[in-house]
This record gives structure tokens, C-alpha cells and sequence, in this order.
């Protein structure tokens, strides 16, 4: 139990108690009364306080040779893993050395016969190589080997305080390898097992944070798209578009001329998307605006196409036909003409996606003569090309929205 200062220092403790139970006065001379309880009493106040201080010195002891090992085992773990890398450059050299020689050996056997004594001279340098490569493969086994379980262990749980799993796995798994049968090896297969779910949770955390954060970013863009203003006139150029109603039905009527009027075929499973638009200008002969229908996909709008300028009606059969001008309709002579405007669109998209009607501020329908009547319409140029999808950022200056439908599904 104690040894050395401390098993002598019991036992002279041990005899004084003795001395004092027979003999009170001799252990305290200054006491006026003594008797054998504070002799006893002092002996174990003695007798703890010896025990404390013993404890202390052992623990101190204990201390000062756990840091000379871990020391001894830094200095043995730098030594091993020195003589470990002059081992690989070697071996790094001798396989250069190997291969350059074999490149020579084949130059040789292409370009020219090689005499018997050039031929034995590089065999002989192959061999002495291929002797120095297996001496340093055998060293580095060798190295591997001195670098103990114990000294893998504690730097792979070193590098898993400071949560660094790469160099932790660097030193675990070859111990693994290496010591298959050692205690530190089960250690490190369970330790090995920790990092992986560790890994896999920390994946599993991060793939979880970046889906919140698209997702985040995707309800952001959503209710932005929602909160852009519908507009009931734009000003474009040279022209100002005025929209008296945009609707979606299954007629699109125009070209009224009294007695009669036009309207586009709808094909199965289609649905028209209507204006009815006045547009006015200071200009004789002004570029008219495309108006486009987008889908909300995917955080942007996606095109569906672009609305026909149609007039949405005449004075007369005579004035439709041409046989008579209508000045209501001519910019030459009025400030301001009536449009019908339409588009036919596959009706599954208008049922599901939110759908924008849109103006882009730029002229692009041009007025151009027809052979048959009505002898003149509003066409697109080669300018009119339209974006295949719009963000945000475009409505800030080229493009206003007129209406949206079905904002409920945004």
C-alpha cells in the first residue's frame, strides 16, 4: 500500500499512537489535560493530511510520466515517419530510374541492335534497381510496423477532438490493416464506424440546409413574381397601350364590319388569351408593342407565345374590304386605334401554372399591306424575337406585366 517515504512515515505515525495511548502527556506536553481521544484525534489529523499529501505526489508522479510518454511517442511517431518519406522518395527515384531505363532499353531495340556487353550493362542496372525497390518496399513495411497501434490510435483520436475525420481515418484504417488482431484495432473500427455516421449526418445536414435554402430562395422568387403590379397601360417608344380587358375564352372575335366580323378557329384542347387594346401615338406610322404569354417554371417565366394584332372593327363592309379608307383605323388620321389581340394556348397550361400576360417596351408590329382583305395588318419584324424566359430583373425596365392568372398557383 505504501512504499518508501511514505510506509515510513505510516509507521512512525503508527508507533506514536501507541506511544500516545499508553503515555498521553509524552505525545502532547502542552496539553493541560491529556488523554487518549486527542491523542487519537491527532494522530489521524496527522494521518490524513499525510495521505492527501501522498495522494498529490502520486498523482503529480503519475502526471510527469503520461507527458514523457506522449513525448517518447512523438518523438518515435517524427522519427518513423521521417525515415518513412526519405524511404518514398527513394523508392520514387528508383522507380524513374527504373523507367528511364526501360525507355532506353526500347530505344535501343528500335533504332539499333544492342552488342551483348551495352545489352548485360543495362540489365545489370535493371536488376540493382529492381533490388533497391524491393529493399525499400520492405523498409516501408518495416516503418509501417514501428509506428505502433498505440501511437495510430492515440493520433487518430487526437485528430477526432479537433474533428478532423480525413487524418483521423489516415492513421486508423492502416492500423486496421496492419494490427487486424490488436485491442486498438477493434478501438479503431468502432471509432471508424463513429466517423462514418458522423459523415453520413453531416451530408444528410448539409443536403437538408441547402433543399431549406433553395427552397427559401424559391418562395422568395414566388411571392415576388406574386407582388409584381398589373398594369392597364404601358407606355412603349413611341406609342401608348391601353388595355380595356384581357380574359381567356373559346372566341376570339375581330375585324368587325356591321354586318359581320372574324374570329380564329380554336383546335382541340386550345384556349384563346384575349385583349382588347387602344393604342395611341403622336406618330403617323408607329411600331406597335408585343404582347407575350409566359408560364411560371422553375423560378423564371417560360415563353408560350406572342398575342396577333388584329382591328377590332370596321365602319363598314366597304371600308373592311378596302374599297373605302377608315380613318379610325389609319394613325395617319386618328391618334389613337382599337386592337383585338389573341393567342391560342394549349388549355393544360392555363389550368395549371400561373400565367402572365406581358408588354415588352419596345415596337416591333409593323403596318404592312395584305392581298386580301382587310388590306392592311400589323406584323411582326425580325426584331420581335421574343426572351424564352424572363426573371425578375426584366421588369424592372424592358417588360410590365398587364394581368396574371391563376396567382394561386405561384
Amino acid at each position: 500500500m505504501f512504499e518508501g517515504f511514505a510506509g515510513q512515515f505510516f509507521f512512525l505515525t503508527l508507533f506514536a499512537l501507541f506511544v500516545g495511548l499508553a503515555f498521553p502527556s509524552f505525545i502532547l506536553p502542552w496539553s493541560k489535560k491529556p488523554t487518549r481521544l486527542k491523542v487519537f484525534l491527532l494522530w489521524g489529523f496527522i494521518f490524513v493530511i499525510g495521505l492527501i499529501t501522498h495522494n498529490t505526489e502520486q498523482n503529480h508522479a503519475k502526471f510527469r510520466a503520461e507527458m514523457a510518454a506522449e513525448a517518447e511517442i512523438a518523438r518515435a511517431k517524427l522519427a518513423a515517419e521521417t525515415e518513412l518519406a526519405d524511404c518514398n522518395a527513394k523508392l520514387a527515384d528508383c522507380r524513374l530510374i527504373a523507367q528511364n531505363l526501360q525507355t532506353s532499353l526500347q530505344d535501343k531495340i528500335t533504332n539499333e541492335e544492342p552488342n551483348s556487353i551495352q545489352f548485360e550493362k543495362i540489365h545489370s542496372e535493371m536488376s540493382d534497381c529492381q533490388t533497391e525497390l524491393t529493399n525499400c518496399r520492405i523498409s516501408v513495411h518495416e516503418l509501417n510496423m514501428r509506428i505502433t497501434p498505440d501511437i495510430r490510435l492515440a493520433k487518430g483520436k487526437q485528430y477526432l477532438a479537433n474533428n478532423d475525420f480525413a487524418e483521423a481515418k489516415k492513421e486508423l484504417i492502416p492500423l486496421i490493416e496492419l494490427f487486424g488482431d490488436s485491442d486498438e484495432a477493434k478501438i479503431a473500427h468502432s471509432l471508424i464506424d463513429d466517423i462514418e455516421k458522423q459523415e453520413k449526418e453531416k451530408i444528410e445536414t448539409e443536403a437538408k440546409r441547402e433543399k431549406e435554402k433553395i427552397e427559401a430562395e424559391a418562395k422568395r422568387v414566388r411571392l415576388a413574381f406574386k407582388a409584381l403590379k398589373q398594369n392597364t397601360s404601358v407606355t412603349s417608344d413611341e406609342v401608348t397601350i391601353k388595355f380595356n380587358s384581357v380574359s381567356t375564352g373559346e372566341k376570339w372575335i375581330f375585324d368587325d364590319y356591321g354586318s359581320g366580323n372574324r374570329e380564329k378557329l380554336l383546335e382541340r384542347g386550345d384556349i384563346f388569351v384575349t385583349a382588347k387594346v387602344s393604342v395611341s401615338s403622336k406618330s403617323k406610322n408607329p411600331k406597335l408593342p408585343p404582347i407575350f404569354v409566359y408560364k411560371f417554371s422553375n423560378g423564371h417565366l417560360s415563353y408560350l407565345g406572342t398575342m396577333g394584332y388584329m382591328f377590332s372593327k370596321w365602319k363598314n363592309f366597304n371600308t373592311y374590304s378596302g374599297n373605302n379608307p377608315d380613318t379610325k383605323n389609319d394613325f395617319s388620321y386618328s391618334e389613337t386605334v382599337s386592337f383585338s389581340c389573341g393567342i391560342s394556348i394549349d388549355k393544360e397550361e392555363i389550368e395549371q401554372n400561373a400565367i402572365f400576360v406581358v408588354v415588352k417596351r419596345s415596337g416591333c408590329f409593323e403596318r404592312r399591306r395584305n392581298s386580301s382583305p382587310p388590306l392592311v395588318s400589323y406584323k411582326p419584324n425580325k426584331n420581335c424575337n421574343p426572351e424564352h424566359t424572363l426573371t425578375l430583373d426584366d421588369f424592372d425596365k424592358d417588360y410590365a406585366l398587364i394581368k396574371m392568372f391563376n396567382s394561386n398557383k405561384l
